[in-house]
């Protein structure tokens, strides 16, 4: 469940941020299982990327914070990368999100 909510708070962030002044873009969400049983999650935009010098882990906003509160309750990591567009690769033990639940 938390897996899907992180996901979700990913999607949404890019559909409110990453396309400002254009009619489309793409946002694609992949999950890999990795050789040493760990899981991948990316979620990556086509759009405008985030400003220069963006932290995600000194940001004060709502959905930041959601998203490093599901990151540490998956216990795992997320990091920002990008440009360009901005792409969040999160890194979590095998079967994460039933551990989470």
């Amino acid at each position: 469940m938390v897996l899907g909510l992180l996901v979700t708070e990913l999607v949404i962030n890019a559909c409110k941020h990453a396309f400002r002044g254009r009619d489309q873009g793409v946002i694609t969400v992949r999950l890999d299982a990795l050789e040493d049983g760990r899981q991948r999650l990316t979620v990556a935009d086509d759009g405008i990327g985030l400003p220069a010098g963006f932290d995600p882990g000194a940001s004060t906003g709502v959905g930041m914070r959601l998203l490093q509160g599901f990151v540490q309750q998956l216990e795992g990591t997320l990091a920002r990368e990008g440009p360009p567009g901005t792409r969040f690769v999160g890194t979590f033990p095998g079967a994460a999100d039933a551990r989470a639940a």
